[in-house]
C-alpha cells in the first residue's frame, strides 16, 4: 500500500535506539537520547503560510535525519510500524 503524507507531515523508517553501551551496560529508556535518527520514506507537499503560499519541505525521500524522538507518532501500515512527524520536528539532515 502506498502512503502519501498530507501538509507538512513526513513518514519515517526510524532507526532502532541504542539500548546498550559498547561495554554491555543496558541504557534505561528514560536515559536514552532524546534525539532519534531515521530515513525519510514519504514527504507531504508542505504547509501554506499565513498568506496562503505553500512553504517547501526541508527534506526529501531518502534523507537521513535527526528528529525530536518524543514528537513522533507511531502509525502502522501493512503490519509495519513507522514514525510520523511534522517538518518542524526535524533537528537536521545527516550527510
Amino acid at each position: 500500500m502506498k502512503f502519501i503524507p498530507v501538509l507538512d507531515r513526513i513518514l519515517l523508517d526510524i532507526d532502532k535506539p541504542e539500548e546498550e553501551t559498547k561495554s554491555g551496560i543496558i541504557i534505561p529508556v528514560k536515559h536514552q537520547n532524546v534525539q532519534q535518527t531515521a530515513i525519510v520514506l514519504a514527504v507531504g507537499p508542505g504547509k501554506p503560510n499565513k498568506d496562503g503560499v505553500l512553504m517547501p519541505m526541508s527534506v526529501k525521500v531518502g534523507d537521513r535525519i535527526i528528529f525530536v524522538k518524543h514528537c513522533s507518532i507511531e502509525i502502522k501500515i501493512d503490519d509495519k510500524e513507522y514514525g510520523y512527524i511534522t517538518n518542524d520536528d526535524i533537528v537536521g539532515i545527516l550527510k
